[in-house]
């Protein structure tokens, strides 16, 4: 049964040259929404609530998530903030998908593992920005971003673990770059031997930043390196010689 639901306005993100983008949330799961319906929950099909967002053109998603979680979504031309909450889970579940908005696309691969005795979690997958914002005469896709973060109920201390990714840098030729950040937390219930998630959140950051940008960080240009392995080459030999010629001598 389809039905469209009233979308959650998000706060409005004012992009780079001026542009006002909306953002909403949605609820996803087997990109399903358990949503009430007279008392009951019912499986509706997702229904497209950002005006950025076009899931319909990726590939059609595989699995589901059980229970489904929250996701929300917002983008401009220089930015892009994708985050997953899930809730405690009794049973296997895994679900696979991927998201074109209109500056940045990503794919998803999320698994919840309900061990025996331990939980465990894994979102894994990419992101990349694939339109230059105007004015900035950049390719029109960067660098792809690539994550794979796995949390274990078992080696949660003080009821959380967390897993996350360093800042990534991407080069968005010719002369700015993308940076991302990833994370995945989950709050941990721990008896005896048995430690369960009881709630998750995943979220990923992305920036498109050019040389002005206080935040901006130089990425070596690909001619520099080999200039520098090969003086580090040529010193290294030049060393090497000197030792050998030191220990004839004192031969």
């Amino acid at each position: 049964m389809n039905m469209k639901h009233p979308a959650v306005q998000a706060p409005r993100f004012r992009g780079s040259h001026g542009t006002i983008l909306l953002a909403r949330s949605v609820l996803l799961s087997l990109f399903t929404l358990c949503l009430p319906l007279a008392g009951r929950a019912a499986a509706l099909s997702l229904v497209d609530f950002n005006v950025n967002l076009n899931l319909g053109g990726q590939p059609a998603p595989v699995g589901a998530l059980n229970p489904p979680a929250l996701l929300t979504y917002t983008e401009t031309d220089t930015d892009a903030t994708f985050s997953l909450a899930g809730s405690g889970f009794s049973s296997d579940s895994n679900l696979t998908f991927g998201i074109i908005g209109a500056f940045w696309k990503g794919t998803f691969q999320v698994n919840q593992d309900a061990g025996t005795i331990n939980d465990g979690l894994t979102v894994s997958g990419t992101f990349q920005h694939i339109v230059s914002p105007a004015g900035h005469a950049d390719k029109p896709f960067g660098g792809i971003f690539a994550f794979n973060l796995i949390v274990d109920a078992d080696k949660a201390i003080g009821g959380a673990v967390s897993a996350a990714t360093p800042l990534t840098i991407r080069s968005h030729l010719p002369k700015h770059e993308d940076q991302f950040t990833a994370q995945l937390q989950a709050a941990v219930s721990s008896s005896a031997f048995l430690d369960d998630i009881t709630g998750w959140t995943f979220t990923l950051e992305a920036h498109h930043l050019g040389p002005s940008d206080p935040h901006f960080v130089p990425i070596p240009e690909p001619g520099s390196i080999a200039v520098g392995c090969a003086l580090i080459g040529f010193c290294g030999l030049a060393g090497a010689a000197r030792y050998r010629r030191r220990a004839s001598r004192l031969r």
